[in-house]
């Protein structure tokens, strides 16, 4: 069995800043001359491994996300991701609402609960329009349904609009480079809330994948639909439209054996997760993956 994943301990003098975004209390430290944002997880909930987990599983399957990696701070546990957009180093994210509201007439950037224009089409047309200004490279659409494709592996809930974006990086010269930003943020997935008990009483009565079925992403289907769509069904759906992008995904993800799957989450140390959590993220990759990879396709 491989070794439990490593722990970084910040120092009170790593600290720079707090991080205003989001719901959760977290700020930025440097280590190495890195700069890394750590997170808390809300109460009784486990998203700082499943936000480790889910960036390991990324890297497994190929798809661009930021490094995560667990960390302490004066005895607060969370997670600690590294830094892809330094503006010391040029680069600026740009949210996916920013670009949105700059391509998509009418689009509500500000706009934080049941944004139904932020569709799969619309996102496919902020990324075609950048690439018609030569802007970002034709790998962009490729890329993105990568991130589909680990959100409906992992049941990640929460790719909303700004959790993509595309990295603005300034060249010499007064030149700039658009690039997709890696994909971040997944810490609503895994069953990351649920109390051990509720796992494993889940596990128990094999409802597992009524879970998965349950959950709603933050992307639309259409802009008339009232809820986001289901992250599986959602790729299951759009790699029968648009095979070209999800295809190679879905055969890379075929490849891969389970056990590499579980390896990710069973590296984690055995404080950090309960037994049935991590049962529990096992058995919902087993279904999610699966349903992805059918045996008579």
């Amino acid at each position: 069995m491989s070794e439990p994943y490593p722990i970084v301990q910040i120092r009170a003098e790593d600290v720079e800043d707090a991080e205003q975004m989001g719901t959760k209390p977290k700020f930025w430290f440097r280590r190495d001359k890195q700069r890394w944002l750590f997170k808390e997880p809300r109460g009784n909930t486990g998203e700082h491994w499943a936000e480790k987990v889910a960036a390991e599983i990324g890297h497994l399957l190929g798809v661009p996300c930021a490094r995560v990696e667990l960390a302490d701070f004066q005895g607060k546990r969370g997670s600690a991701s590294l830094s892809f957009a330094d503006r010391s180093e040029g680069k600026i994210l740009l949210h996916g609402n920013e670009l949105l509201a700059a391509v998509v007439t009418g689009y509500e950037k500000d706009k934080i609960h049941k944004q139904c224009d932020h569709t799969w089409e619309n996102i496919l047309t902020v990324l075609a329009h950048l690439n018609r200004l030569k802007h970002l490279d034709r790998t962009a659409e490729a890329d993105i349904a990568g991130f589909l494709v680990l959100d409906a592996l992992i049941g990640n809930v929460d790719r909303h609009h700004q959790n993509w974006g595309c990295l603005l990086q300034m060249l010499p010269e007064g030149k700039s480079l658009l690039t997709l930003a890696p994909s971040f943020d997944h810490a609503s997935s895994l069953g990351r809330e649920l109390l051990p008990e509720d796992a494993k009483r889940l596990i128990a009565d094999q409802r597992v994948g009524k879970y998965v079925e349950k959950g709603r992403g933050g992307i639309y289907r259409a802009a008339s639909d009232e809820r986001g769509a289901n992250p599986l069904v959602l790729v299951c759906d759009l790699a029968k439209e648009r095979p070209d992008l999800f295809s190679p995904w879905l055969e890379r993800l075929r490849q891969i054996p389970m056990e590499k799957f579980v390896e990710c989450i069973e590296r984690l140390p055995n404080s950090w997760a309960a037994l049935s959590n991590r049962q529990f993220a096992v058995d919902l990759i087993r279904h999610t993956h699966m349903k992805l990879t059918p045996s008579n396709v």
